[in-house]
């Protein structure tokens, strides 16, 4: 039985870093979105500099997404216990939000109108969480197209990777006119990610390639343990910046050609994640290893509650987030109101899971029978 290449603690870590580079983005990379009052001088050139690179948090989540599927059980069983777990933490935080949302009166209360939300399909209430959608839709397609056996990384990649993304590319439109097409260019987007992810766990990817050229032991000099692994987080993370996909040809679609585009976050989110990995594991268990992993911990919670801040409620919330103005702290103050909240409600998103869990245990003895 193959072992992650991250531990559990690393892992954690990881997904704290990627929940603060998400925090960034959003608190300091859309102007517009600061309608508190609130004004800082440098925002539009850091706007045009970080935008691009802090959105690499989506498809770091993306590869762990993938990543870790491959050591779960991978049936569509699993992958529909993962769903009612993951919209049942959505729903803990979205349906109180709603709630506030309609008794202050910015948001109208309907059936299709709150659906969308729960849904993740709209977001007027829940304003970041389209990656609700995003993740339900991952967890049943993982299971149906990794279930064929094979032990050929060419055959995997093709029908994991390169047929679905011909296929989204076709699918996708060029501008949003509704739904679906939300939804497609979030697939062509971002699935390629959780693709490569996997294809990383089943074939021992960060082990094979990056640990075999790496080289570096606990007698290896700064230059190799600390040096080189920054340098490869920023190429990472600014890469974003100068190039965010590949062309790969059209397709033909209904009498119109769709460029079949390959993000390159299926480079960029493996290399971040291993540079950070071999920094994070240089002194395991400091301080900032422990507080990145409590911070990504809650980092799901955490994500749905910072909609707070940016939603239709934002005239009467946003000045809380940037009471302390200066950015730093409003960083920080923001990951500490966000983590506050996700673990007052931790226990009772664990009781829900657990009667969940227990609910359709007995629901399956009873269909023995």
């Amino acid at each position: 039985m193959k072992n992650s290449y991250f531990s559990r603690e690393t892992t954690g870590a990881l997904k704290g870093i990627a929940l603060i580079l998400m925090f960034i983005h959003h608190f300091f990379t859309f102007p517009g979105w600061i309608t508190c009052g609130v004004e800082y001088p440098w925002i539009q050139e850091f706007t045009n500099q970080f935008c691009a690179p802090t959105d690499i948090c989506v498809c770091l989540f993306a590869f762990l997404t993938g990543y870790l599927f491959f050591f779960s059980p991978g049936t569509l069983r699993y992958g529909l216990r993962k769903i009612t777990d993951f919209l049942l933490s959505y729903w803990l935080v979205a349906v109180p939000m709603i709630a506030a949302a309609a008794l202050l009166g910015c948001f109208t209360l309907s059936r299709n109108g709150v659906l969308a939300e729960l849904l993740g399909v709209r977001n007027q209430v829940m304003s970041f969480c389209w990656y609700v959608y995003f993740y339900c839709i991952i967890m049943v397609l993982l299971p149906l197209l990794t279930r064929r056996e094979s032990s050929s990384p060419v055959l995997d990649a093709l029908f994991l990777l390169i047929i679905p993304t011909v296929l989204l590319s076709a699918w996708e439109p060029r501008e949003f006119r509704d739904i679906p097409h939300a939804v497609a260019w979030n697939l062509r987007q971002w699935y390629p990610c959780v693709a490569v992810g996997w294809l990383f766990a089943k074939y021992s990817l960060f082990e094979k390639w990056f640990d075999g050229f790496w080289g570096a032991t606990e007698k290896s000099g700064i230059v190799q343990q600390v040096f080189l692994p920054v340098v490869l987080l920023w190429i990472a993370f600014r890469g974003r910046y100068y190039i965010s996909y590949l062309v790969a040809g059209d397709v033909t679609f209904r009498g119109s050609d769709y460029p079949v585009r390959l993000t390159t976050d299926i480079f960029n989110a493996p290399i971040f994640l291993f540079a950070g990995a071999k920094l994070l594991n240089l002194h395991p268990g400091n301080l900032a290893t422990r507080v990145l992993r409590k911070i990504g911990d809650k980092s799901m919670l955490m994500w749905f509650f910072h909609c707070l801040f940016f939603n239709c409620m934002e005239s009467y919330t946003q000045w809380l987030l940037y009471l302390p103005r200066n950015p730093i702290l409003v960083l920080v103050w923001g990951l500490a109101i966000c983590w506050l909240l996700a673990y007052a409600v931790e226990p009772v998103r664990k009781f829900l899971i657990d009667l969940k869990h227990r609910l359709f245990c007995k629901l399956s003895d009873f269909r023995k029978s």
